[in-house]
């Protein structure tokens, strides 16, 4: 019965663009990108428009380069979980919370 939430599919640059021009913000946004990480731009967008970002990664290397934007981007790492969905293999899942520092 969570009604305050929005969900949108489809290309991300062309919702980031649009975001940015109607000055639209989110309390929270989740990310769940493919094992090679986010586009550098593409992390930049979401930096503009969002106070939290819940990244989810399959892939500590890219995890890891793409925190080192985020934080470069105004936010704070605050914590890390890692979570085994597969086991008996070597894959994890990761899954970092950064919070805007406040200004």
């Amino acid at each position: 019965e969570i009604k305050n939430y929005e969900i949108f599919e489809g290309d991300a640059k062309v919702y980031f663009e649009e975001f940015k021009k109607r000055s639209k913000t989110f309390d929270y946004t989740i990310l769940d990108p493919p094992r090679q990480g986010c586009e550098q731009s593409a992390l930049k967008d979401i930096c503009e428009i969002s106070n939290n970002i819940i990244y989810v990664s399959c892939n500590p290397a890219t995890l890891k380069r793409d925190m080192e934007i985020i934080k470069n981007c105004g936010f704070e790492f605050k914590t890390l979980k890692g979570i085994d969905l597969f086991p008996y293999t070597y894959h994890i899942e990761a899954i970092a919370v950064f919070e805007r520092v406040k200004r």
